[in-house]
């Protein structure tokens, strides 16, 4: 599932922006960044389905858009911020 879920996003969005950047991030849909996040989640040991896995999930979009909104060098992955 996880190999589906990124494969779909490296062939949905612009050739030259890379999954996981900040213009990614900035350009990606609701469900997208959803499916990008719940990898993210998966891999910190969250279990899918759960409201565990939600709010994971939540928490990284919003760090993610906490981050963007600061100023802060956007040439870093989103990944190794959380």
């Amino acid at each position: 599932m996880r190999v589906v879920i990124l494969a779909g996003l490296l062939l949905s969005g612009c050739a030259s922006t890379e999954v996981g950047s900040f213009d990614w991030f900035e350009s990606a849909s609701q469900p997208e960044l959803e499916a990008y996040f719940q990898v993210l989640c998966e891999e910190k040991g969250v279990p899918p389905n759960t409201e565990r896995m939600a709010q994971c999930v939540a928490n990284d979009i919003e760090s993610g858009r906490d981050y963007l909104s600061s100023g802060f060098p956007r040439d870093l992955r989103l990944k190794r911020l959380f």
